[in-house]
């Protein structure tokens, strides 16, 4: 079974010699966020597990700087390898932000109208069908309303901006009386306690925003695009994340305010394994017997890297996928 879905993926290798040259030339001394590009190896079973879960995928699109691993089958026919200068425009290049990437993924060369966005470490953990992400052509996804947060001031920032936007063309009353069966679905278990605790506020607070893979259309991105273009190239001209910059979560939810989105329950968990010791074992256990059909395995800002904790996540996708995909030479 195939269908007219693609799946995007963006990495970088952090300790390749030419991008940390550019890097410095484009950005000197400026302190990084090394946890933003570290690589944990793992991206092989990303590329397993979509193999074994979703191999109904049409193509998977793989945005890199320009670097890629030694062990990727280029010559497989659903993988495309992009460089960020075939869909970015030259003046933006080179950057080191991710949010000037995603504000230009429609672009992508032979993108379908409907694709799902990952992150290198957004992993799918159970066999799923294409209707997990799209139905009749609408994105399946978890929409209760919510409130930026985030420990970090930049990433609070960028989705506040998000919402500043949003309610610049939407009227939340009107949005929630036209579409209140996709804002109020029982499928939102518990959580549509902040949906109901949001309704009395005029307008959008945000969204209950879950880290994990997103289902998007590719016309979402062209709209906004069209209406907000110079704001969007502000993002775009950054070479690394800042206060001001927008995400992908905007294209997400401008289809949420649209109501051109199906609701769905939660299924998706993030595990920071070098936080603590339980988010390792945590994170060790939901390989084994998987729990949610996606999950994140993120690395967090401040702690140290510890080989030790990552060699054990490898050995457990050793044991859970003990193949090599057709995305393997």
């Amino acid at each position: 079974m195939e269908s007219d879905i693609d799946f995007v993926i963006t990495w970088v290798d952090g300790s390749d010699p030419k991008w940390l040259k550019d890097r410095a030339k484009f950005l000197g001394e400026e302190k990084i966020d090394e946890a933003r590009y570290r690589d944990w190896g793992l991206l092989k079973y990303w590329f397993r597990a979509v193999e074994e879960n979703a191999p109904w995928v049409r193509k998977i699109h793989f945005v890199t700087y320009g670097h890629y691993p030694k062990w990727l089958n280029t010559k497989n026919p659903k993988l495309h390898i992009v460089k960020h200068e075939e869909f970015i425009d030259k003046k933006y290049l080179p950057t080191f932000n991710s949010c000037a990437i995603e504000m230009n993924l429609h672009r992508i060369p032979g993108l379908s109208e409907k694709f799902v966005y990952f992150n290198d470490d957004m992993f799918l953990n159970k066999k799923i069908k294409p209707d997990f992400f799209f139905k009749n052509g609408e994105p399946v996804d978890f929409a209760p309303f919510g409130m930026p947060r985030a420990k970090d001031y930049t990433h609070y920032s960028i989705c506040a901006n998000n919402i500043i936007l949003l309610n610049k063309y939407f009227d939340k009353r009107k949005l929630v009386k036209e579409h209140w069966r996709k804002f109020l679905s029982p499928k939102y278990g518990i959580r549509i306690i902040k949906t109901i605790l949001a309704l009395p506020w005029e307008e959008i607070t945000g969204f209950d925003e879950i880290h994990t893979c997103s289902p998007m259309l590719r016309s979402s991105f062209d709209e906004l695009w069209r209406l907000e273009k110079s704001t969007i190239e502000s993002t775009c001209a950054s070479k690394t994340r800042n206060e001001k910059n927008y995400n992908q979560y905007l294209f997400k939810y401008w289809a949420f305010c649209d109501g051109n989105f199906r609701p769905r329950s939660n299924s998706a968990k993030c595990y920071k394994p070098l936080d603590s010791k339980g988010q390792k074992e945590s994170t060790l256990s939901e390989i084994k017997k998987p729990k949610h059909n996606t999950f994140c395995i993120n690395d967090s800002k401040g702690v140290a890297f510890d080989n030790d904790v990552v060699a054990q996540i490898i050995s457990r996708f050793e044991k859970r996928y003990n193949f090599k995909s057709s995305f393997e030479k």
